[in-house]
């Protein structure tokens, strides 16, 4: 990230997916919640996710989806 090469959208966002990540984290998960908007809940079938982004996330507004 301190390449002059790349233009990084949402840095702080980013670098916070990336400390998750590093944490244990799944990437891609990662910055799907540090990029959704905080007023929005993010709703998955993943217990695992929910799981880790209550650990490494805790910010994040993140539940499991109910299953009929």
């Amino acid at each position: 990230m301190a390449s002059h090469d790349f233009v990084i959208v949402d840095r702080d966002d980013t670098e916070r997916a990336i400390a998750a990540f590093e944490a244990g984290m799944d990437f891609a998960d990662a910055m799907h919640l540090c990029l959704s908007d905080e007023a929005t809940t993010f709703v998955t079938f993943d217990r695992d996710l929910v799981r880790r982004a209550r650990r490494y996330l805790p910010s994040a507004s993140v539940e499991l989806a109910d299953i009929l």
